[in-house]
């Protein structure tokens, strides 16, 4: 069985010869630990492959220190290689330059030059496309998070114009995806806190929810399986990751009541990890890691399948934790 036919099977619940593994290791990292921890990488976290691909409007360099502007207009600001930073100027901080403000449909004809050959180099694995669907972060990228949840809050008829500006790049985005040789298309956005929703699961069905539906059902139609990353207690709206169609999720399970997360899901969704990033990780031991992945296998697998190993931690990590986060799930 390759690592292709492992995924799928464990997406599906056929029973995977192993648990897939995949890794989120953040380039601080890797920085931190140099070739130990890359070659730890290719040896354990072999089953997913991202295409070769240059994100043209969120660059890498957001990952080095300084200042600098993106392709939608958002300045960054980052004090420490290795991590993003945070965006600091907005391009419609306020809504004035709104009937103006364009998506940067150019930069979709960019990057493509390695795409296809990097797939075909890897088509035993299961091919997942590179991080970007994420209309809700991108619209606080450029609003500001702050005066985003106001507008929002408040239901403006300018947030809905920033809602079509988002969703209609990234529809063009998920087209060129979907004529390439992809198994998976990836969709991120943070919609949680600690304990709670950022917004209301009102607010999340009736503006975004839409959003997701369309593009997801466009990604179903060409065959696609759909994953989703979201940070936080999404408790209140994982009913709607179902209804929509996603067959993976990438979520901070350790941080809702996990054991009902058990209860209503297992079967239903495949689990894409994780080990806390937040305590286990970085606190914890390399037994308190193993252990935590043992609790993800009991509670979440089925028929052998729904659940893929993974983990992301940091450079705060000791890294004999991180290289267990790669060999604790078989």
């Amino acid at each position: 069985m390759n690592s292709r036919e492992r995924v799928i099977r464990a997406i599906t619940f056929d029973h995977p010869d192993r648990i897939p593994v995949d890794s989120w290791c953040m380039k601080s990292a890797i920085y931190k630990y140099g070739h130990v921890l890359e070659d730890a990488i290719k040896k354990y976290a072999v089953d997913i492959y991202t295409p070769d691909f240059k994100n043209h409007f969120f660059s890498d360099q957001k990952r080095e220190p300084g200042i600098y502007t993106d392709g939608w207009g958002c300045t960054w600001h980052n004090f420490k290689r290795g991590i993003i930073g945070e965006v600091k100027v907005y391009p419609l901080s306020d809504y004035s330059r709104l009937s103006t403000y364009k998506a940067p449909y150019d930069l979709l004809k960019l990057g493509w030059e390695n795409v296809d050959s990097s797939i075909k180099a890897n088509r035993d694995k299961f091919i997942l496309t590179p991080w970007s669907i994420d209309i809700f972060e991108r619209m606080q990228y450029i609003r500001g998070t702050e005066q985003l949840f106001i507008d929002l809050a408040e239901e403006s008829i300018e947030v809905l114009k920033l809602r079509e500006i988002v969703f209609e790049f990234y529809k063009e985005w998920l087209k060129l995806w979907l004529k390439r040789d992809v198994d998976g298309i990836l969709f991120s956005d943070d919609w949680g806190t600690q304990n709670a929703l950022l917004v209301s699961p009102r607010i999340f069905r009736s503006t975004f929810k839409p959003m997701y539906k369309e593009l997801i059902d466009m990604a179903k139609a060409a065959g696609r399986f759909v994953f989703f990353h979201s940070d936080g207690n999404i408790m209140e709206i994982f009913d709607d990751f179902i209804e929509l169609g996603v067959d993976v999720i990438n979520c901070q399970v350790w941080y809702m009541d996990i054991y009902k997360l058990s209860e209503k899901y297992r079967g239903k969704i495949c689990f894409w990890g994780e080990i806390s990033r937040q305590m286990t990780l970085p606190f914890g031991t390399p037994e308190d890691v193993r252990n935590a992945a043992n609790t993800l296998k009991k509670l979440f697998m089925h028929n052998g399948g729904g659940l893929i190993g993974n983990a992301a931690p940091g450079d705060e990590c000791p890294l004999e934790n991180i290289i267990e986060s790669l060999v604790c799930w078989n």
